[in-house]
């Protein structure tokens, strides 16, 4: 695929830039001892990497590390790559012609004592302070554009592909892909986008390892040559293992991340973009950090339960609630002691706390930003041109909190919302009718009703509804119980399966 999944502007794949990593305890001062010593340095270009995952917490160790990149031609310029492989060949041709004449000199010599050494010939040929070692670069796996580079048959650095405009490191056989899926995850703030992307990438992908259907997910990055994945999948294992919420989406450009998908022979990369709800909303036009919205296949809108009209248990700490406690004033027990006409008051029928009454939403509208989203879409375009080709996954998030709730338990089946099927059991449409039925009579009772829901679905190609929790358990700041998802990877699954319709996949043998 010649796109930037960053940028998304169009590229000549066969002028692609490279960075170089290199392994273990090979550095970049090692090349001085191979065949390629005088001329490395008009390859390699040095620059500090003061990428934004480096910076997300004030890593100071990440202060001055620096990262060597094979940058593309120039207008009119050949593949850098291609013009390495053919120094490198041309190197060790001219080398092998001089040390075969070195070694005939050496031979022909009659005052020569003794045999013929690799030292001797060295030395003859100019090279006694640098070992000059056999190179190989080859590409790995085959039509991925990703070179392992090996010295004497040492693996000594890897050249991972990136896009020539932005020298941003592509996912994983980004070339071996045929299709691509975007899907942008839409919430106000603190909306739950970065818990959810997290519980959905957390162990590699671990809740997408056994879909069915004869789909296989693997990661698109990996954590020891991705600085962007590393940074998530360390917020995940935070997250997982010690329980511990991440901080919001910051105001900046947010690195997405990329899982590969393989079915029925087709091969297709997806993608998840995350932008803060302060950056979306003070957007008033297709600026840097919201333009990927144009090119997405799918979107999901995150539907907090403090913004519906429902009833929640209020979650905070028994400290915090004896702190919100409020007596009731002297009138206001008098009126309550008439009312019991003399019999006798209990104390905790003068205090009131916010438990179990917490009705007020947090926004006026939870849907300002998905009509934001539509402005921007049709700014772009032709009014609805881009937005009717997308698919709208309309999710309520932390979907654990409506366990309790009094509105939920007057609809029939709900238990069905709180349902923990394998992953593989998400892509059986039977199985699912049942409780999608239930999910829309959530949202048209306690989020929109029915005519809303169709005027919002109108207004994409496609639109699918879902309940879902990436913990399973509230909290603030850390979890207050178990790690225990609730269908978290649902709606990323029926984008994805939304892309594969549109693509007639799902109808070839």
């Amino acid at each position: 695929m010649n796109i930037c999944p960053f940028k998304f502007e169009t590229f000549d794949e066969n002028n692609l830039s490279y960075e170089i990593q290199f392994l273990s305890e090979y550095k970049v001062e090692y090349l001085e001892k191979t065949i390629i010593k005088d001329c490395y340095k008009e390859f390699l270009k040095k620059e500090t990497d003061d990428r934004q995952a480096d910076k997300l917490r004030g890593n100071k160790t990440a202060e001055g590390n620096s990262r060597y990149l094979l940058k593309a031609g120039g207008a009119g310029q050949r593949n850098q790559m291609e013009v390495l492989l053919e120094t490198v060949e041309k190197e060790r041709t001219a080398y092998l012609a001089r040390y075969e004449r070195s070694r005939q000199r050496l031979l022909n010599n009659p005052d020569m004592p003794g045999d013929v050494d690799g030292k001797q010939i060295s030395h003859s040929t100019g090279n006694e302070d640098k070992e000059l070692l056999d190179m190989e670069i080859t590409e790995k796996p085959a039509g991925s554009k990703t070179y392992s580079i090996a010295v004497d048959g040492i693996e000594v650095m890897k050249a991972y592909p990136c896009c020539p405009r932005c020298n941003t490191m592509l996912p994983l056989e980004w070339f071996r892909a045929e299709d691509f899926c975007g899907i942008s995850m839409l919430a106000l703030v603190h909306g739950g986008k970065s818990t959810m992307s997290l519980s959905i990438i957390g162990n590699n992908f671990e809740r997408l390892r056994t879909p069915g259907d004869g789909i296989v997910f693997s990661p698109a990055q990996k954590k020891s040559t991705d600085v962007f994945y590393r940074e998530k999948c360390r917020d995940a294992e935070r997250m997982i293992r010690e329980k511990v919420y991440p901080i919001g989406t910051e105001p900046v450009y947010v690195h997405p991340i990329f899982v590969n998908m393989d079915y029925k022979g087709h091969r297709m990369v997806i993608g998840l973009y995350d932008v803060s709800g302060e950056t979306m909303m003070d957007a008033d036009s297709m600026n840097s950090l919201v333009s990927h919205l144009k090119h997405m296949s799918a979107h999901i809108y995150l539907i907090d339960p403090k913004d519906m009209k429902i009833t929640l248990e209020d979650t905070k700490s028994n400290g915090e609630e004896i702190r919100d406690c409020k007596v009731l004033d002297i009138e206001a027990q008098g009126e309550l002691q008439r009312n019991s006409r003399g019999k006798t008051v209990a104390a905790s029928s003068l205090v009131r706390t916010k438990k179990h009454t917490q009705t007020k939403k947090r926004n006026t509208d939870p849907f300002s930003l998905f009509f934001k989203v539509v402005d921007l879409l049709d700014e772009s375009g032709e009014i609805g041109e881009i937005r009717t080709r997308q698919h709208m996954a309309f999710s309520v998030i932390k979907s654990d909190l409506l366990e309790a709730a009094p509105e939920i338990h007057e609809l029939p089946h709900h238990d069905l919302l709180f349902e923990r099927p394998e992953c593989w059991e998400l892509w059986d449409e039977d199985r699912n009718l049942m409780r999608v039925d239930v999910v829309r009579k959530v949202f048209d009772k306690c989020v929109m009703d029915r005519a809303m829901m169709d005027r919002l679905a109108a207004l994409f190609g496609t639109v699918s509804w879902h309940c879902v929790s990436a913990t399973g358990c509230a909290g603030e700041g850390k979890l207050e119980g178990d790690y225990d998802p609730i269908r978290v990877e649902e709606p990323l699954i029926e984008c994805i399966k939304a892309k594969i319709k549109k693509n007639k996949w799902d109808d070839e043998e």
